[in-house]
């Protein structure tokens, strides 16, 4: 993970929270981020460590799988962490790994509009 942040700092001047850079094309300017979260409960546990930081994005598409960083659609304040179980339209369907946390059974799927982007690297 180290040589990974190395990288983007020499690449593109990294900063540990969000990194936001555009590219000018013929047809505009595309945004695109890279940015870290931060664990803070353990409902992911043990694949995401609470407490640990992972690198995230949202220059790669969602696919059924991987773990997904969105706005709570009940409460935009908080960000969530879950894994994607299902996409259907622009909607996702979120799951926890324990059993007495939050999912989609909870706040519903998740509108393409809330979703934030992806972890890029876990060690399982």
């Amino acid at each position: 993970m180290m040589h990974i942040k190395k990288l983007l700092i020499r690449c593109f001047n990294f900063v540990p929270n969000l990194v936001r850079y555009s590219c000018r094309t013929k047809f505009g300017t595309i945004r695109r981020a890279i940015f870290s979260v931060k664990i803070e409960g353990e409902s992911m546990w043990p694949v995401l460590i609470p407490g640990r930081q992972y690198l995230a994005t949202n220059m790669l598409p969602i696919r059924r799988g991987d773990w997904a960083v969105f706005k709570n659609p009940q409460n935009t304040q908080e960000i969530f962490v879950k894994r994607v179980i299902e996409i259907s339209n622009s909607e996702y369907h979120m799951e926890s790994l324990v059993s007495w946390g939050s999912s989609s059974r909870n706040f519903g799927p998740v509108e393409k509009e809330f979703v934030l982007g992806k972890i890029l690297f876990i060690n399982e």
